[in-house]
């Protein structure tokens, strides 16, 4: 059975019930249509945490990804953002793990979000690819959603699953909620063109949120696509400005090369910590026979740090905080404060 095309209250209200149950938070929705079918409960070593439901009296169920809880393995994982590669592998040795997102080659993927995905999706006991061949019949359709973090590692899941099928009869349907940026333009467009044009993902904003305008983000000349006239003034290719010394000035004056030039230096400092989050995905994955260190682990990183939104954005105007809600920060963004949007601004 396919899923209908299109944003559906009912649908976004009863999953952001279930990312408000992962993350033990109340709100005035009961699950009594859910059956609980899997749970992957917290395993290191990045405290991830997933659900598998079954909608009751139906052959349709739902992935939940956990947000970022106040752990240091959980909060890594959003702090490594910069982007590698969307369609590559991660190589160690004389072994890898290959992975796709999107197989066009200017797009990329938070590196951090992207290793969190795959650690959800393959280990061997808990991963989503081997509890959906056993628990979900083919041709089942099955919601991916998630908040915070989750929301960007479900969209990261749900690329995975339509590149690497666990069951290539099996119907998706995504709703997120505060999702941070996942990857660069070129995987939104791969995404969008794939999911949301045909009326099946969703991300919901809340407009006074700051966790969707995550990660920081900025646009040098390389990013643009080409030909372009400014292939002149890329200060990133070769000795482009050798020729230019005016230009190289002009850039020189708004920082644009000094941020080519710190890119390099800012990617060394967190290569260390993501070849080791690497190095455990691997050894939780695999568990090769060989001792590996983190400098064996190369990874596929891109020199950009454009990251963009995926999905058909459904946007909530956020109500102001007041008194003692403001001294706190996630106030906008907690999931129960998204469903009372929703239930106020979205019902027809």
């Amino acid at each position: 059975m396919a899923f209908k095309e299109g944003f559906d209250l009912v649908e976004a209200l009863g999953l952001a019930s279930l990312c408000a149950e992962i993350e033990e938070i109340p709100i005035p929705n009961n699950l009594s249509d859910w059956q609980l079918i899997f749970d992957s409960l917290e395993f290191s070593p990045f405290n991830e945490r997933w659900k598998l439901w079954k909608k009751l009296s139906t052959d349709t169920y739902a992935i939940v990804i956990r947000g970022t809880i106040l752990s240091f393995g959980s909060i890594l994982e959003d702090l490594l953002s910069f982007l590698i590669k969307s369609d590559a592998q991660l190589n160690y040795k004389h072994q890898c793990i290959a992975y796709k997102f999107a197989p066009h080659p200017q797009a990329s993927v938070h590196a951090g979000f992207a290793i969190g995905a795959l650690l959800l999706l393959l280990h061997p006991e808990k991963g989503l690819v081997n509890q959906l061949k056993r628990n979900v019949p083919s041709g089942s359709p099955i919601y991916i959603t998630g908040h915070s973090q989750g929301a960007a590692v479900a969209t990261l899941i749900r690329s995975y699953l339509h590149y690497q099928p666990t069951n290539p009869s099996h119907n998706y349907k995504s709703y997120v909620f505060a999702q941070p940026k996942p990857g660069n333009d070129f995987y939104a467009y791969d995404f969008d063109h794939l999911f949301s044009n045909k009326g099946l993902a969703f991300r919901i904003t809340n407009s006074l949120d700051w966790v969707p305008q995550l990660p920081f983000t900025f646009e040098l000349l390389s990013d643009i696509n080409n030909p372009t006239p400014s292939d002149l003034l890329n200060p990133l290719e070769k000795n482009s400005l050798k020729s230019m010394p005016h230009i190289d000035f002009f850039l020189s004056q708004l920082g644009i090369k000094e941020l080519g030039n710190n890119y390099g230096r800012l990617i060394s400092s967190l290569l260390t910590k993501i070849q080791t989050k690497a190095l455990n995905l691997i050894n939780t994955i695999l568990k090769p026979l060989e001792s590996l260190q983190p400098a064996d682990i190369h990874l596929p990183v891109v020199q950009s740090f454009f990251f963009t939104p995926s999905a058909t954005p459904i946007v909530l105007i956020g109500s102001p905080c007041s008194g003692i809600d403001c001294e706190n920060p996630f106030y906008q963004h907690s999931i129960s404060m998204y469903y009372k949007l929703m239930k106020n601004q979205l019902q027809t």
